[in-house]
């Protein structure tokens, strides 16, 4: 899967099995939304991100903490449309006008 900075993103597991996982004092929450702020590319195929909502501090002299994609899925966002409820509701009127 791929992100791309500022995507909107949902985090869909919040099981932090990092045995430091317990110093970061923010962590994404399970059904939380979030915004993609930046990558850190550790492996050939695993991203981690690091989201607007959360900033930390540097992390025992290294970089900020940042997450694995696997975490998180993209936000779908769909326009409202109501065409399919008034097209219901059209043989109603025709039958109760009739």
């Amino acid at each position: 899967m791929t992100f791309h900075i500022n995507q909107k993103i949902e985090c869909i597991r919040d099981d932090w099995h990092h045995p430091l996982a317990h110093l970061v004092q923010h962590l994404p929450r399970k059904r939380g939304i979030y915004h993609v702020r930046g990558f850190d590319l550790y492996y050939p195929r695993n991203a981690y991100l690091r989201l607007v909502e959360i900033v930390n501090p540097m992390f025992l002299q290294y970089d900020e903490p940042s997450f694995f994609c696997g975490c998180f899925r993209p936000v779908i966002e769909r326009k409202t449309d109501i065409g399919v409820f008034r097209k219901l509701l059209n043989p109603i009127r025709e039958i109760a006008n009739g």
